[in-house]
């Protein structure tokens, strides 16, 4: 039979074991455990990422697309209120005429006045010459 001695190495060796047993079932459930955080944390994110996207989506279409929408419709609105080209056109020539007009009639004054002065013998053949050379339009002389 066993005695006192016998026994109680049987329990230190049980012990020990016990110990080692423990540490190894400790280490696989939390092997275990950290493979389930691990893939919840996958699965969490996963639809976290998801969810992100749909709120930024809906983010871009009721913020950044009303406002493009808003910038375009303002910016067509202001390019339909611009000149043609055939309109600027129509004002520049316009404008052209109307100085055209107003040099024409100071000519004419200027050429009314050389040849009064000179039926007055105020001017000379000489003064004459020189501001028939500066007409801005060349006329004949009758």
């Amino acid at each position: 039979m066993l005695d006192q001695n016998d026994l109680k190495q049987i329990g230190t060796v049980i012990k020990e074991n016990n110990k080692e047993l423990t540490k190894d079932i400790t280490k696989d459930i939390m092997g275990q455990v950290g493979i389930l955080i691990a893939e919840n944390n996958k699965e969490l994110t996963k639809e976290i990422v998801g969810q992100v996207r749909v709120e930024l989506g809906e983010f871009i279409t009721d913020n950044v697309l009303t406002a493009i929408d808003d910038a375009e419709e303002r910016l067509s609105e202001k390019i339909n209120t611009l000149p043609t080209k055939d309109d600027l056109v129509r004002v520049v020539a316009s404008a052209q005429g109307e100085v055209v007009a107003q040099l024409r009639r100071e000519d004419e004054k200027v050429n009314l006045q050389t040849r009064f002065l000179k039926e007055a013998n105020v001017l000379t053949d000489e003064h004459c010459k020189a501001l028939r050379a500066l007409q801005v339009f060349p006329s004949i002389e009758i």
